[in-house]
């Protein structure tokens, strides 16, 4: 496994190790993509692809139409971690790495890619990155997470 898939899985297996993921794997790789899954929100297992330079939680949230309004609020959202005004704690420096989305088949992936080659930075950054859309989404869209993930509405 090139350098940066061992630097990805042993993010990954850190939080695996503090309870944070369940069930992280060894990675498949095909040519040159590497994927991992493993458990956290929910009942389907998350997909990690690392295609150098990007490392993409792929099809992370499900029932997500490209044009709805939870859609355009976690668009505008991820955006908004971007700016280099936020301390770092609370976004992405944007002279390291960039996170966006993609919407396919109405299903959002979570992308960071990595602009000083330093995955473990963009790793964090990704987990960061869904763990605030969690919250997000628990705050301001329970009724997505109720239908979505089958946890209760208080």
């Amino acid at each position: 496994m090139a350098l940066p898939a061992t630097e990805l899985r042993s993010v990954l297996a850190g939080y695996a190790d503090r309870g944070v993921f369940r069930g992280i794997d060894d990675g498949k790789a095909t040519g040159d993509v590497v994927e991992f899954n493993f458990m956290w929100h929910g009942r389907r297992p998350l997909r990690c692809v690392l295609a150098e330079p990007a490392i993409t939680l792929r099809d992370f949230l499900h029932a997500m139409p490209a044009r709805s309004d939870i859609c355009q609020d976690l668009r505008d959202f991820v955006k908004g971690l971007n700016d280099p005004a936020l301390p770092e704690h609370r976004g992405v420096d944007p002279s390291r790495a960039s996170v966006t989305t993609t919407v396919r088949n109405q299903r959002l992936s979570l992308v960071v890619t990595t602009i000083d080659g330093d995955y473990v930075y963009a790793t964090r950054k990704l987990v960061f990155a869904a763990h605030e859309i969690w919250l997000r989404l628990q705050s301001e869209w329970v009724h997505y997470v109720w239908e979505e993930f089958g946890t209760s509405m208080e």
